[in-house]
């Protein structure tokens, strides 16, 4: 369905009945559509009258009186679509009016993979929110719940409490396990936090320091969640060649703390194993079929948004980014990671050895210095090859420049994996994206614009 075939019901609309109403005018009345449920069933030749902000009435009336009247003939009219996987949470605050996720049918987003708005520390997550504009006024997820409440936004927002969230504010970033105190921390957080609104916990366990949480660890903060009606949503520790124990430990999670589960994005990304996602599949419909609430969403493109940090060894993150930049000025400590980026390590998603292209394979969204800037939007063999010299050592040299920080695009997954996951009947569909506008702040970033010259091109 493309957006030109599409006319919008908010799912502020609750539908309400299908029998003709009293004769006073609707508000609004779409007439001749396609209309859609949402619940699976074919589309019906039907109208929708609108009235107080409800849907009254759906069936034929051609006759009606209304206030405004839409034609939608040869249109398709359909409740809002649910982004079940965006990453909004601070660009909302700028760019209340999501036009990018509007006007392709998004009317709710779901916030908060594993860095969720809250709860924060005193001058926690600042950087964050400055790089989207936005300025943190909050200490809680509630807090920022009531932000929103200010933004009048268009869209409906849910959010997660973020597993990295409560275990950084406990923790910080150093690389060590959590003890039996900072755990019952953490719980009353993800406790407190759910009380607030919070639909669930989620984790992103790719990396430090979630990576050092362990799945006794998950299962204990699920369980809190669980407690207080949530869901556990989790970006996998491993979406290549451990792609296998990694959803084998969301499973488990969810059979230990009696959760629903929803794995994030779910594929097979490294070009070893592409052709294999009908095994992660069975695996999902295994736990299904002997009574466990395992789903699954995806994103409808071969390619994700990390860091270009990520290539680093997880071990030189220990501490954070600054000292993940003093480390890649010293010599002897940038051979060891030379060497681990081009060969690998045990349990270590490597994202260079993932993708099916190399460095070719990985597109560069955002570079602020001067000398990398005319390489935005170009890949990172374009950048490589115009300064010579070994890979890595560039790779860690454009990070000293950049602060350590270079968003960036890897293509890593194969088309026919990814449609068969969409086909499961327990798929949604997560675009992994932010909301912006096109008059807005955020207008210029480079995705945004590759989508508004894709979009004045069709």
């Amino acid at each position: 369905m493309t957006l030109r075939a599409t006319v919008l019901l908010s799912l502020f609309l609750v539908s309400a009945c299908t029998r003709p109403a009293a004769q006073q005018p609707y508000d609004v009345l779409i007439t001749g559509g396609s209309v859609l449920n949402g619940e699976g069933t074919p589309a019906v030749r039907a109208d929708v009258g609108i009235r107080g902000g409800r849907i009254a009435t759906i069936g034929d009336l051609q006759a009606a009186a209304a206030t405004r009247r839409i034609d939608a003939s040869g249109l398709t009219v359909a409740p809002g679509f649910i982004d079940i996987h965006n990453h909004s949470d601070y660009t909302i605050l700028v760019e209340p009016r999501s036009e990018s996720m509007i006007r392709q049918g998004v009317t709710t987003m779901v916030l908060g993979e594993s860095r969720s708005a809250g709860p924060i520390k005193a001058g926690g997550d600042e950087a964050r929110a400055r790089a989207d504009g936005a300025t943190i006024d909050w200490m809680t997820l509630g807090g920022y719940f009531a932000k929103l409440e200010q933004k009048h936004m268009a869209t409906n927002i849910a959010s997660y409490v973020g597993e990295e969230q409560v275990w950084t504010y406990v923790k910080g970033y150093g690389q060590s396990p959590a003890t039996p105190q900072e755990l019952d921390e953490m719980k009353r957080l993800v406790a407190a936090a759910m009380e607030e609104g919070a639909m669930g916990l989620s984790t992103a366990l790719l990396q430090p320091p979630s990576s050092f949480a362990t799945t006794a660890n998950l299962i204990e903060l699920a369980k809190t969640a669980k407690q207080h009606g949530g869901i556990y949503s989790s970006h996998i520790r491993d979406e290549g060649e451990g792609v296998f124990r990694a959803i084998d430990e969301a499973i488990q999670v969810g059979k230990g703390a009696s959760i629903s589960v929803d794995i994030i994005h779910m594929k097979i990304a490294h070009k070893k194993l592409w052709g294999r996602a009908n095994e992660i599949i069975a695996m999902v419909q295994k736990a299904r079929d002997e009574g466990f609430d395992i789903r699954a969403n995806v994103y409808p493109y071969t390619a994700g948004q990390n860091n270009l940090s990520s290539i680093v060894p997880p071990w030189a993150h220990d501490g954070g980014r600054e000292k993940m930049l003093e480390r890649l000025k010293d010599p002897s400590t940038r051979k060891r990671m030379r060497d681990e980026v081009m060969n690998g390590l045990p349990d270590w998603y490597n994202h260079y050895l993932a993708t099916g292209d190399g460095w070719a394979g990985m597109i560069l969204v955002l570079l602020r210095h001067e000398r990398n800037r005319p390489f935005q939007g170009k890949r990172m063999s374009d950048l490589i090859a115009a300064r010579g010299g070994h890979p890595a050592d560039v790779l860690f040299d454009v990070l000293l420049e950049e602060g350590g920080s270079v968003p960036t695009v890897f293509f890593h997954h194969s088309e026919p994996d990814m449609q068969l996951i969409m086909k499961q009947p327990w798929t949604s569909i997560g675009s992994d994206g932010s909301a912006v506008s096109p008059d807005g702040p955020h207008a210029t970033t480079a995705p945004f614009r590759a989508c508004l010259d894709a979009t004045s091109a069709s």
